[in-house]
């Protein structure tokens, strides 16, 4: 893999000349084309007017820095043991690099946990997710977000996703729509990078490389701090700087890849330390409801992969990540 290179960058796709009320099918025709290119060839894009209000942006992150500022001992009070049900994930119990394919490691072992704690939310919120006493405001303000993620995400990925594909817009919907009105199998992660110490034993990555385990994840970066790196298909990394307003980050993942016949890309990803200072992400995890059967799209000629159910494809990637 090539070094970092300062002058690409990601797709920007702008949203309302799609969705917008002075949207033209001039500008609707030059959204669908950004889109399937920019999936087809580094599987990441930046979404601007994206409808999602800053203030829900910003609640979040205030209260999870706030949240992250408690001792371990009370943080704790809300851990499973292990990265991926649900939960608080202390550092030490996840190496996200582990989840790659075993043909792209050489020594599994030699992967080491990564540099960050998270809370991890998978019902919008409400329980059996847990409801952390400290702040009083981390809760509402996961709910708020919450909704306004699934609402970008049925409203706008989804249709112009399918659009891009040549299906019905309302094809990938279906595979979400679960009983009792839940849209899909979806997770809400707050990754926290505490501040290190100068040095930090010469570690250069706060997040290891790897892809997404499953649709398209939405992702809030710190809004001050850099980190997030792509690599690109010519084999450089590059980095993606800050973004501004109500401006989302999207990237395919795996089951994507997998769903498209390899015709979109699931881009291997990480967090490089750019700063010392701590760093918080705001990452929404998508995907279709656990019974969901993904069979290949009948597109990039014949299938590469068998069937598989959604739970079964999580699954395995999760059991890998753990330490």
């Amino acid at each position: 893999m090539k070094q970092k290179k300062e002058n690409q960058t990601l797709p920007i796709i702008n949203l309302s000349n799609y969705f917008g009320g002075k949207a033209t099918e001039e500008s609707k025709r030059d959204v669908v084309k950004k889109w399937n290119d920019a999936f087809s060839t580094v599987g990441f894009a930046i979404l601007i007017n994206t409808g999602v209000s800053q203030h829900s942006i910003t609640a979040l992150e205030v209260s999870a820095c706030s949240f992250f500022a408690q001792a371990d001992a009370l943080k704790c009070n809300y851990s499973l043991g292990k990265y991926g049900i649900r939960g608080y994930t202390p550092i030490g119990l996840e190496a996200v690099g582990r989840s790659l394919n075993t043909g792209l490691i050489q020594n599994i072992d030699s992967i080491k946990s990564d540099p960050v704690e998270s809370f991890v939310f998978k019902n919008g919120g409400t329980p059996p997710d847990f409801q952390p006493e400290h702040p009083m405001t981390l809760v509402p303000a996961v709910k708020a977000y919450w909704k306004e993620m699934e609402i970008l995400l049925a409203e706008r990925v989804l249709p112009l996703s399918a659009v891009s594909l040549g299906l019905p817009n309302n094809y990938f919907n279906k595979f979400y729509q679960c009983e009792g009105g839940k849209l899909g199998n979806n997770s809400l992660r707050l990754a926290y990078y505490p501040a290190l110490d100068n040095g930090v034993n010469n570690c250069t990555t706060r997040y290891g490389a790897h892809t997404d385990y499953m649709g398209f994840t939405l992702l809030r970066p710190d809004p001050m701090i850099a980190g997030l790196e792509v690599l690109y298909p010519d084999g450089n990394w590059v980095e993606v700087p800050p973004i501004l307003g109500n401006a989302i980050i999207i990237n395919s993942g795996d089951l994507i890849k997998r769903w498209t016949n390899d015709l979109w890309n699931s881009a291997l990803h990480r967090v490089k330390i750019s700063s010392t200072k701590s760093r918080l992400s705001l990452v929404f995890f998508t995907g279709p409801r656990d019974d969901a059967l993904v069979e290949t799209l009948s597109i990039n000629g014949a299938s590469h992969y068998a069937p598989v159910l959604v739970k079964d494809h999580l699954n395995e990637k999760i059991k890998a990540t753990n330490i």
